[in-house]
């Protein structure tokens, strides 16, 4: 054979070896930074493509890059709660350490109602610095279970031993794909609190009327309470609305009227003053609570909220005792009233 013809056919068949097709380019495994530094064409992959004169070259991720791996202890509790993470579609997260958790843990299968630690093994797969190093639509950590360390299933017949309960009057609503995001404000407080509200959350069975998303009217939400970042954040499983009509001066205005009569309230005149008020029963009139900041209204010893004094008499300030949320918006007359699951004595207005 003509050693020139041979010469031609060891280089023709060495460029196959190193070469395999994409659209377009002959895609070589080697020489990228050789084409990243001459110009090259860089294309929007994972890993990258450096392309140049119709040849294509593949950056080396995994031999070329050490990011290290490190041991974690997470604390996974006993819920999972619909998310959004990467992807524009709603997923089941964890809550890790008190926050959503949008990655998988290989090894790993969440128990509905058991709170677990266990110690993971965390691994950066790409560098975030890097033009295109990562993969869209997937965290730069990679997670795999190494052990459970201790798990605790929550109280038996207590549905709520894992939920908060919050009260605020409704400051900011942003609509959401399936339901919204709600920023609710303490009463008398600059405690603010994000809560999550949709109907995959309240379930099939729910009656609440997300008409009542309005801002001024107060919410009472129970969920899942958790950090986000440096704010407050619930999932909310249970929503009750009540709309506060507060009358301007001593006497109503006809709007004030029909605003008082819609939501069912009826004007009195009410105290020493005579003054006319919307008196209103509570959404949660009645409910079991131990502190005020469980109900729209006070948290009362119910016996004395209906006028019996014989339970008054017998009660010592301090004395531990189950509480029910205020059953009118009247606030004159008197009242026991229920704090931190004691009672702190009674309360007359006139």
């Amino acid at each position: 054979m003509n050693i020139k013809v041979a010469l031609f056919l060891a280089m023709i068949s060495l460029m196959l070896t190193a070469c395999f097709n994409v659209p377009g380019h002959s895609v070589a495994k080697d020489n990228f930074e050789s084409c990243l530094n001459k110009g090259g064409v860089i294309q929007e992959s994972y890993p990258r493509i450096c392309t140049t004169q119709g040849l294509g070259f593949i950056e080396e991720i995994e031999s070329t890059k050490n990011f290290g791996k490190q041991r974690k202890v997470f604390k996974v509790g006993p819920k999972t709660v619909s998310c959004q993470g990467y992807h524009p579609v709603d997923q089941q997260c964890l809550i890790v350490d008190g926050e959503y958790f949008y990655e998988d843990i290989a090894g790993f299968e969440h128990q509905p109602g058991i709170t677990v630690t266990i110690e993971v093994e965390q691994v950066q797969i790409c560098d975030p610095q890097i033009l295109n190093s990562c993969p869209q639509d997937v965290g730069i950590y990679q997670y795999r279970l190494i052990k459970v360390l201790n798990q605790k299933s929550a109280p038996a017949n207590n549905t709520s031993a894992d939920q908060s309960v919050f009260v605020g009057e409704v400051i900011g609503v942003k609509s959401e794909t399936d339901g919204y995001s709600v920023t609710l404000k303490a009463p008398s407080s600059n405690g603010l609190l994000l809560v999550v509200i949709s109907p995959a959350n309240l379930g099939i069975n729910s009656s609440f009327d997300f008409a009542n998303i309005a801002l001024g009217n107060l919410l009472k939400v129970s969920g899942e309470a958790f950090r986000l970042e440096q704010s407050n954040h619930m999932t909310a499983r249970k929503v009750v609305s009540y709309t506060d009509i507060a009358i301007a001066k001593r006497e109503a205005s006809v709007i004030e009227r029909n605003r008082c009569s819609a939501v069912g309230g009826e004007i009195s005149k009410v105290g020493k003053l005579q003054a006319e008020q919307c008196v209103q029963t509570y959404a949660d009139a009645g409910n079991s609570c131990s502190d005020s900041s469980e109900c729209f209204g006070r948290c009362l010893v119910p016996i004395i909220e209906q006028g019996d004094d014989a339970l008054e008499n017998s009660l010592e300030r301090g004395a531990s005792i189950s509480g029910a949320c205020e059953v009118k918006n009247n606030s004159f007359g008197c009242k026991a009233l229920v704090n931190n699951g004691v009672y702190e004595g009674t309360i007359c207005i006139d």
